[in-house]
């Protein structure tokens, strides 16, 4: 899932030579004086880099206790929220609050996406229900896809807010019963309270570069503890990185990578990985399951069910659904990381994989 935050603009500013003018032009303070223009410089560039990553890859993830935002079944909890089933088409769309006090959940209005458990119940008709941000146009792509009276379906949504905090719910057919738990959010608030240590930074070194002549000792040595205080809060900054392909492979009974993907982490923390996978299979009761795991973490021998989503055919009319799922890992400062996608079949069926893709989310310890 893309998370799109809203750049900040933040100006750069240097120290004007003309403010040491009326400073006594020794050799002494010209090699002081120097030192503080070059931190300062130095810290100007930060911000600019700053406010570029704020724009979309600066997000953090923000795990919480799991609570349950809506169910639309009546008479069962949380109490508020519309106790009706979806209907379908877009003329039944509805539209659903996520941030602050809804249902059993608190998500703060700072939030830019949610992850969630979402399960469809009770539907009449063969359906697909797709959930999206509310200021968007319906898209095409599902998140679950279920059969007339078939038991709840599950499966993990991230799914990006409006600038509003809120999300759209859309059902193909007939009608169906939506429940939906929190997880987790994603956040630039890290981000932003980095940013706003850079520019205390740049202001300490404004008012250094003011000081009387009695304060340039202690200038030159306090410029080199900010050069590190600055290259801390780079090094802290959220990141994310993405890969995808949208070729079709086939799945055989043994495990296969159907996609890899690659970080290295410039201090320790941890990485919140989504995947998704849309899959294929040929006969009713074929099953296809895909998983991520970290390179050389990969179980041995054939059908190794492990951390992952698995999809079973029921029926022939409905030969397709997509695979998708969130995982947390460690990672340690400097070390490349390889993670891999893996699928695979039941050893009595053929199985297909399309439109692949990764997105882990860095997070310093």
């Amino acid at each position: 899932m893309a998370v799109i935050v809203a750049a900040m603009n933040t100006s750069q500013r240097s120290v004007s030579p003309a403010a040491l003018s009326q400073l006594r032009p020794t050799a002494r303070r010209r090699r002081i004086v120097s030192g503080v223009l070059a931190a300062a410089v130095s810290i100007g560039a930060v911000s600019a880099w700053q406010a570029d990553a704020s724009s979309g890859d600066g997000a953090s993830f923000v795990p919480t206790a799991p609570c349950r935002l809506f169910d639309t079944r009546p008479g069962a909890p949380p109490s508020d929220g519309i106790k009706a089933p979806v209907g379908s088409g877009d003329s039944a769309v509805r539209t659903q609050q996520v941030t602050g006090g809804v249902g059993d959940c608190d998500v703060p209005a700072e939030a830019v996406a949610v992850s969630m458990n979402v399960t469809a119940v009770n539907g009449t008709a063969q359906s697909n229900l797709r959930v999206f941000p509310a200021d968007v146009a319906t898209p095409t792509a599902s998140n679950l896809n279920w059969l007339a009276g078939q038991s709840p379906t599950p499966n993990n949504v991230d799914v990006q807010l409006s600038t509003g905090g809120a999300i759209k719910l859309f059902n193909q057919n007939g009608t169906v019963d939506v429940v939906a738990d929190v997880v987790g959010y994603y956040t630039p608030t890290e981000l932003d309270a980095l940013r706003a240590q850079v520019s205390e930074l740049q202001a300490q070194v404004r008012s250094t570069n003011e000081q009387t002549e009695s304060r340039l000792t202690a200038i030159e040595s306090e410029a080199g503890a900010l050069s590190g205080r600055v290259g801390s809060v780079e090094a802290r900054t959220a990141f994310s990185v993405s890969a995808s392909d949208d070729e079709g492979v086939e799945v055989g009974d043994d495990p296969l990578t159907v996609l890899r993907l690659n970080l290295t982490a410039p201090v320790d923390g941890s990485v919140m990985l989504s995947y998704s996978a849309q899959a294929q299979t040929f006969f009713v009761g074929a099953v296809l399951w895909c998983g991520v795991f970290k390179e050389g973490d990969v179980p041995p021998g054939s059908w190794n069910r492990g951390p992952g989503a698995a999809w079973t055919e029921t029926d022939r009319s409905a030969d397709e659904a997509t695979l998708s799922a969130t995982r947390g890992f460690s990672v340690a400062a400097g070390v490349p990381t390889t993670f891999e996608l893996v699928c695979q079949r039941d050893e009595t069926s053929g199985g297909f994989v399309s439109g692949r893709s990764m997105t882990a989310v860095f997070t310093a310890d």
